[in-house]
Parts: structure tokens; sequence; C-alpha cells
């Protein structure tokens, strides 16, 4: 996309001709390298196309703005920063805007869309990306992510803006600061209360570590523990920082997990978790440091439901998630929904469950969780009240919980890969892989296999229940795989066949 750029001197015009990077939204918003695929004209763009979009359906459109800890986000709306270009453009195309003045989690946005009647929300985060990366992502009034209908829109129109971009109506928006966690917190105890009636919410006396890993959490989490009663608790790295202090943000990588398995020989606690940068993805960690896949949260917090004579009427996860989910619903003959990888593939299931008043609960192997009578969005932070609930009802440790949960609906092994790619081995990859035949997969892993699935990337479906699926990511050059079989060894096996032909 070419895009002049003009300066002008006495006697003198120049000139110069720059490349911008066209505006993607993929599974959550556009998400780029700062400063270079993600700038304030991308941003500015999009905020254009949003009061587009708005304007169509609300003569006085009002929206959200949080945002993690990356560079560009600014509690101050410093001059040039991403919040800055996004806020004033919004309120001078007439859009009225309420500001986070403070780094705020994706589900906390959320929730307020649709407890504050907002008309959409804007999140300025790159999620569990490294932090050179950047997005923003659009929720809409149900505070769900925003479906696919509605992205094509707003790309389309954003690009058209970064060259053309429209006349601003005489109406000028109107700015708000707000501060969220308290208000989400008591919300949530009080949703617990309603769905819960015969429970004690104190959580008192169990304990927990709450890893932020320097993203935007730390004061979500204090004001839940206040909210709850939980008074022995632990925030590691709590200030937001833009370089995430050198960690890993992403909490399902080993890495990120280093400094909660310290603190748990140093400070035993009921459970640790550990949140990416917008808090909407959690992985939780036992006492004894045993790391639960976010099938095996969901399975306990659904049997937790289930003893507690809660309405539950479905379970939703991805292609990427584990055949045990398959399986407790089977048990407990509930519904089950298998989706593209995207937590917005959820929403409809979601809302079916709300209008039947049904609990729902839908979850992604990543880390993602949500129920029906929460946000539409995943949220890090209900799981972990709901396993603490559990834990204090039951009397249990979440060790021994766990392993009542393997024993009912099996143990596989999960493996999640990402492999590195030029960007010309992507595209000779993307532009391959889905026309293999049976006969080229067989000659790859020489397995038999019982089906193929090409609804989102390629999912290989074994004839023992095994399972391998290939994904490639929509923001980086790599590959995302996710395999399931009878042991790890299986899965690095077969993960090493796919590296072999690239």
């Amino acid at each position: 996309m070419q895009v002049q750029v003009l300066f002008s001197a006495p006697n003198k015009t120049l000139i110069i001709m720059t490349t911008l990077t066209p505006i993607t939204f993929g599974t959550s918003g556009h998400r780029g390298i700062i400063a270079k695929s993600f700038t304030t004209d991308h941003t500015r763009a999009i905020a254009q196309a949003l009061a587009t979009l708005l304007h169509k359906t609300e003569a006085s459109p009002k929206v959200g703005i949080g945002y993690d800890s990356r560079t560009g986000n600014s509690p101050t709306l410093e001059e040039g920063s991403y919040t800055k270009s996004v806020v004033d453009t919004l309120l001078d195309y007439g859009v009225s805007v309420c500001f986070c003045n403070e780094p705020t989690p994706t589900p906390v946005i959320s929730w307020a869309i649709e407890h504050h009647n907002w008309d959409g929300g804007l999140i300025l985060t790159a999620s569990h990306n490294p932090p050179n990366y950047n997005g923003i992502k659009f929720n809409p009034s149900d505070g769900a992510p925003a479906p696919v209908e509605t992205t094509k829109i707003l790309e389309s129109l954003a690009n058209s803006y970064l060259l053309n971009p429209p006349k601003p109506p005489a109406k000028k928006g109107t700015l708000t600061a707000i501060s969220l966690a308290t208000e989400f917190a008591s919300s949530m105890h009080k949703k617990l209360k309603d769905l819960l009636p015969n429970i004690d919410l104190d959580l008192q006396p169990m304990s927990i570590i709450a890893d932020a890993l320097h993203g935007s959490v730390a004061a979500s989490w204090d004001a839940l523990f206040q909210e709850f009663n939980l008074m022995s608790y632990q925030i590691l790295h709590p200030d937001p920082r833009a370089d995430f202090g050198n960690i890993e943000p992403n909490p399902t990588a080993e890495k990120a997990l280093e400094t909660i398995r310290k603190e748990l020989i140093k400070h035993p606690v009921s459970l640790s978790v550990a949140n990416d940068p917008d808090g909407d993805r959690h992985v939780i960690l036992t006492e004894k440091g045993i790391r639960l896949k976010a099938e095996e949260v969901a399975l306990i917090i659904l049997d937790f439901l289930q003893t507690q004579n809660v309405p539950v009427g479905g379970i939703a996860t991805t292609l990427a998630s584990s055949n045990t989910i398959a399986t407790s619903a089977t048990h407990h003959q509930l519904s089950y929904l298998e989706t593209s990888v995207g937590f917005k593939y959820f929403t409809p299931f979601l809302k079916k469950m709300r209008n039947s008043n049904k609990v729902g609960i839908a979850v992604e192997s990543s880390g993602g969780f949500s129920t029906s009578f929460h946000t539409l969005e995943k949220c890090g932070f209900l799981p972990v009240i709901l396993l603490l609930l559990d834990l204090k009802t039951t009397q249990k440790s979440l060790t021994l919980r766990l392993s009542e949960i393997r024993k009912k609906y099996g143990n596989p092994c999960f493996t999640e890969r990402a492999i590195s790619l030029t960007e010309s081995q992507k595209n000779l990859f993307l532009a391959d892989y889905l026309t293999w035949s049976t006969q080229k997969i067989q000659s790859i892993w020489n397995d038999p296999i019982q089906k193929l699935n090409k609804q989102d990337g390629l999912k290989i479906q074994f004839e023992d229940n095994s399972w391998l699926l290939i994904r490639p990511s929509g923001t980086e050059p790599v590959l995302r795989v996710y395999a399931e079989s009878a042991s790890e060894s299986d899965n690095l096996n077969r993960i090493s066949a796919l590296e072999s032909t690239l």
C-alpha cells in the first residue's frame, strides 16, 4: 500500500513514498510489530472505521478503552502513544470514550461493556505475543469478541481510511476517566452468590500466588482477593512494564512459570496462577507445582457445579482441545460443541445457554475459559475463584482433585509447539498443506487415519483416537501445532515428522 507523505518548505515540496503494512484482523484483532506493522496510522484508521460503523446505528455512541502494559499504551495519553491516537480519533469522530486510567485486562473491559451498556470496547494488546508486538481488538455491545463479519467490515474500512480518511462530524465525543477493578470484583461476587446460594464465598483460609508477569492483571487480582476475603495471597511482578521485565509473557510456556515454582517451595499455597498481559488466559498449578491443562480446570469446575445442582446445559471447546471435554459431556449428558480456534466462535453457544437459563462452559486449550453467567469473552480470573471455592467446599487439595478428574475422564498427553518459519516457507506451506491427501499424510506419519478435518487448519484424527492439528499463525511466521496421544514422545515424534517436511 503506497502512502504519500508531504513536507512543505518555502519554494520546496518533498514527497516521500512509503509502504504501510495493510491492516489485517486475525483471530483476535490486528496485531503487528511496534512501529513497523503496528503504528499510530493503523490505530487511527481502525478508530475511524469503528466510528463509522457505530454511527450507522447509534447517534451518540460510547465505547470503553482498555490496554495492557506494552509500549505505546499510555495511561496518561502521552503524545504519540497508541492510546492517545485511538482516544483522540474517536472523540474527533463523535464517539464518547470511557478511558481506563490504568492498564486494564480484556475480561474486565468485556464485563464493563455489558454492565455499563456501552456500544463496545477497544483493547490495545497483543495478548501473549512478545513485547515488540502490540495489537488492537474490538468487542461489540455484548462484550464478546467481534464476530468475523464485523472484523471484515472494520478491516475494509480501516484500510481505505489509511489513504483517504473520512471527514469528521461537527459533534465531538466526550472523555471520561474510569477505574474498573473494584466494580468488576464486586460484580463477580454477586453473580457467584446468585449461582451458588448455599456456598460460603469467604475464601479464608485459602491461599494463592498470582503472577501478573508485569502485565495488566495485578489491580484486578488485588480487588478480587479483597472482595472474596482471601487474606493469604502474593502477587508476583505486579507493576506493569512494557518489556514484561524480560519475562516470557505467554503463561502457557514453561519458562513463564519459573518464578512461581521457586515461590511454591518457599511459600506453600492452595494453588497458583499466571496470566498473560491482558488477563484473558490462565495457567494454574497445584500446591505441588503440577500444571493443570485448561481442560482439566474446566472439568473440575464442571464437576463442582454439578455437585451444587447448578443447571449446566453444555460445554464448548475447539478443534485444538483435549478429547476429555467430549468425554465429560457424554458422562454428564450435556450438549457438546467443537468450534474453530478463537473464543469468538463460542458466542452463539454461550448466548443460547443464557437464553435457556442454563450454564454453558467454554474452554480453549491455550488457557481460555468463561461461562454463560459471566462474560462472553475468555477470563483469566473466574476459573481461579471457582477452583478455590471448590477446594474450600470439598476440603481437598487441588492435586487430589486433579487426580480424581484424570481417573474419571482420562489423562491423554497434550503438546503444543510453535515451529518458526521464514515468510517464504510459511507461504509455501500455506499454499500446499490443505491439499494433502490421506496417502501423503500416511507417508509422513505412517499411522492409520480415521478422518481429516479442514475446518480450521488441518486436523488429523488417527484411529487410536489421538490427533494432530496444524494451524499457521495469523500474526507471526510460525506454525501452531497441537497434538494429543498416549505419550509425550508420540506427540513429539509426530511434530518432528512434520518439521522434516518443511
